[in-house]
């Protein structure tokens, strides 16, 4: 007879497997960022380069989220609201840090 909690639950080598491949999956990933950045720098800009790389991860990310986890994109009235109840929280939520603003 098999339990929820069994059914939910994969075994323990099946998890240390799949934990091992998303390593070693993070760390090819890593690994070809240099060699791909160095390789592209004589094809364009660095400017487009780092265009492309913030939209293509958060097109990837998106993607991702929608396919396997709807609930990243979930968001509360309180999230919306807080920040622009007033603008003098919405300038403190959206101004950098102050140590990114002073004048030496």
């Amino acid at each position: 007879m098999t339990t929820a909690a069994s059914r939910t639950t994969p075994a323990p080598r099946t998890s240390r497997l799949a934990g091992y491949l998303l390593a070693l999956g993070a760390g090819a990933t890593w690994g070809t960022t240099g060699p791909l950045s160095t390789g592209l720098y004589g094809l364009m800009p660095a400017t487009s380069i780092g265009f492309w790389r913030v939209l293509l991860g958060t097109a990837c990310l998106a993607a991702w989220g929608l396919a396997f986890r709807r609930d990243l994109f979930r968001v509360d009235a309180r999230g919306w609201l807080l920040p622009t109840s007033s603008p003098s929280r919405a300038r403190a939520w959206l101004a950098p840090p102050p140590c990114c603003t002073r004048r030496r």
